[in-house]
């Protein structure tokens, strides 16, 4: 099995330019959705959500 490591600030950096929508904050990978409805909202972490 794999060891996982973690990322120095040059590799997260680069990492992220990959990921759009993504960042850093507080020290914490970070992204914000939105939804028009509760319903929309639930729907995507029932389906989305491993």
């Amino acid at each position: 099995m794999n060891a996982l490591s973690i990322l120095s600030a040059s590799e997260l950096e680069l990492a992220l330019q990959e990921l759009k929508g993504w960042s850093i904050e507080r020290g914490k990978l970070h992204r914000q959705f939105q939804f028009s409805s509760f319903i929309e909202a639930f729907g995507f972490m029932t389906c989305y959500v491993i």
